[in-house]
């Protein structure tokens, strides 16, 4: 367990500092952004509007077909370009604790991504406040 700990950390620091991710970032937050500003304006437009939220977050499999397969892809191809799998591989460290600090570090970096987009609701409330 200790491992896994280790080795999700130093995932991590990996994700962290990679430009690639920051750039994966922006790209997410402007497709997203896309997505709100069109159900936003489809919204405005219906006589019966339903919660912004709800259609929101039911297009979550948009991002879900691109940037999962970018952020786990980069993690194993990393790992062959620096030359460091084979070393991971033959050390005492259980392969489940590899794969899963792997998952972990790529699964909380996509739900920063997610909740990244709650600043979108916050930002529509700065511009256009409820009127009571």
């Amino acid at each position: 367990m200790k491992a896994l700990g280790y080795l999700f950390i130093h995932e991590l620091k990996r994700l962290v500092l990679s430009p690639s991710t920051y750039t994966l970032g922006v790209l997410f937050l402007i497709v997203m952004g896309l997505i709100y500003f069109i159900l936003l304006e489809g919204l405005c437009r219906m006589a019966q509007p339903e919660p912004l939220s709800a259609q929101f977050f039911s297009a979550f499999w948009i991002p879900l077909l691109f940037v999962v397969p970018l952020i786990t892809m980069r993690l194993i191809a990393q790992e062959r370009r620096m030359g460091t799998l084979e070393v991971v591989l033959t050390t005492s460290t259980p392969p489940w604790a590899i794969v899963l600090s792997k998952f972990f570090a790529a699964y909380l970096l996509y739900l920063c991504l997610w909740a990244l987009t709650l600043t979108f609701p916050w930002l529509l409330m700065q511009v256009a406040p409820l009127s009571a």
